[in-house]
C-alpha cells in the first residue's frame, strides 16, 4: 500500500475510534495486532475499547491538522492528536499524544503512543 493509503487508514481508525464504532476494530485492526499495554492480538484491542466506555463518558479524537500532524514513511505512520473527554465522574481531561502505528494490507498491525496532559 501506498503511504496515502496507509494514512487515510490510520485516519479512517481515529474518526471510527471517536465515534465509538465498535466495528472498526475488524475493519482496521489487524487480528494479529500487537499494542504495548494491551493483551495481545484484536482480542486486547477489543478489551482496552470496551474499557474506554468504562471511563469516558464521551471522548473526542482530532488530528488537527492533516498536512502536518499525520506522516508516513513505508508501512509507519505518525499522527499526532488532540483528546478532549468527560469522565464518568464528570471531570473534563484534555491530553496532546503521537501514536505511531505500522499498517500492512490495510490493517494496523502495530501501534505505540505517548501523552501527556494540555495546559
Amino acid at each position: 500500500m501506498s503511504t496515502e493509503e496507509n494514512k487515510a487508514v490510520v485516519q479512517r481508525h481515529v474518526q471510527e475510534w471517536t465515534l465509538r464504532d465498535p466495528s472498526t476494530i475488524d475493519r482496521l485492526v489487524a487480528t494479529d495486532a500487537v499494542f504495548p499495554g494491551w493483551p495481545k492480538g484484536i482480542e486486547g484491542v477489543r478489551q482496552f475499547y470496551r474499557s474506554e466506555f468504562d471511563i469516558w463518558a464521551d471522548r473526542q479524537y482530532t488530528i488537527e491538522n492533516r498536512e502536518t500532524d499525520l506522516i508516513a514513511e513505508g508501512d509507519q505512520v505518525m499522527v499526532k492528536l488532540l483528546f478532549h473527554a468527560t469522565r464518568i465522574t464528570g471531570e473534563t481531561v484534555t491530553k496532546m499524544g503521537v501514536n505511531i502505528y505500522r499498517v500492512k494490507d490495510g490493517k494496523i498491525q502495530a501501534g505505540w503512543g505517548v501523552w501527556q496532559d494540555k495546559k
